[in-house]
């Protein structure tokens, strides 16, 4: 009975002064691209660099630090078209490895070219060879995203602010 008494104690005791949190199914993140991305030269299937732009908190405490890649990929890609079709381009954030952990995530954006006002006249004519402008996602680029599940994660002792 005193061992029981003891082994549940010292299990309390771990759970107390463990270093892990879990990080909720549909926990926004925030992320962004790191380089520019065009519908011109990208293909769907294609994987994107992704970082999160801010600290991740669960349970109290940091689980993911801003700086931390992610990785994306490329869902739809449509380059310019005749008679002034704009490109097209749609980003899925897939998932971030930490620690040998994988979270996995879900959320998108998508852009579309604008029509040049050649092209809108190319339209109304219906002259060939006017085309639209191509899609263009900026380095820095805002990407939503949330986790899919939820994950257990070791927790990420807080800086002092630099001096």
């Amino acid at each position: 009975m005193v061992a029981a008494a003891l082994s549940a104690s010292a299990i309390g005791f771990a759970a107390e002064t463990s270093t892990a949190a879990t990080l909720p199914a549909n926990t926004e993140i925030a992320l962004s691209t790191v380089q520019d991305l065009t519908s011109k030269k990208a293909h769907k299937g294609d994987q994107v660099a992704l970082v999160v732009t801010e600290d991740v908190m669960a349970d109290g405490a940091v689980v993911i630090r801003k700086g931390t890649l992610a990785v994306g990929r490329i869902a739809f890609a449509q380059d310019t078209g005749a008679f002034g079709q704009s490109g097209k381009l749609k980003i899925e954030p897939l998932y971030i490895q930490l620690n040998g952990t994988t979270i996995r995530l879900q959320g998108s954006v998508f852009k579309k070219g604008t029509v040049t006002a050649g092209a809108a006249a190319g339209l109304i004519v219906l002259t060939p060879g006017m085309t639209g402008r191509s899609a263009k996602i900026p380095a820095g680029t805002a990407i939503p995203a949330a986790t899919l599940r939820d994950v257990k994660l070791p927790t990420v002792p807080i800086q002092p602010p630099a001096e």
